[in-house]
């Protein structure tokens, strides 16, 4: 075949994202930017985190890789996660969020939910229905503008 690893990594890299995204993305209207779109992403990501066990694992193990920073780079990948790039860019725009980063208000917002499920799991606790409607409220106003 003459991949090397490294090619090995990155192809499966790139397969589980384009299997996660319309998973990520179901019943999300990014064009609408608004705490309902916000909260089905969040779900959506919380859903895969439950219900792929394997996911978290994964997702730790691509972001810490020496190629993670290369992973995120990926044209394809990129070019997925567009859409999702576009609902905070939109937020920005309509004075909504935070004056941030993209990439920041991503990580100030939706990156919580791997690691509430990281911490979940290293400490054994689970969230009520209205706790965890109450960490999404808290995601969000994470990013609004105040």
């Amino acid at each position: 075949m003459g991949s090397n690893p490294d090619d090995l990594i990155r192809q499966l890299y790139r397969h589980t994202i384009l299997q996660c995204h319309p998973l990520v993305m179901e019943g999300v209207q990014t064009e609408e930017v608004s705490f309902e779109q916000f909260r089905r992403l969040w779900l959506n990501i919380h859903a895969i985190f439950v219900d792929e066990p394997n996911a978290l694992k994964c997702k730790l193990q691509y972001e810490t890789s020496p190629l993670g920073a290369e992973l995120e780079q990926d044209p394809v990948i990129k070019a997925a996660w567009a859409p999702l790039d576009r609902f905070f860019e939109r937020g920005l725009e309509q004075g909504l969020f935070i004056d941030l980063p993209v990439r920041v208000l991503q990580v100030l917002s939706l990156d919580c939910v791997a690691n509430m499920a990281l911490q979940s799991q290293v400490h054994q606790f689970e969230l009520t229905q209205d706790q965890l409607e109450a960490v999404i409220r808290a995601c969000w106003r994470a990013i609004l503008t105040p």
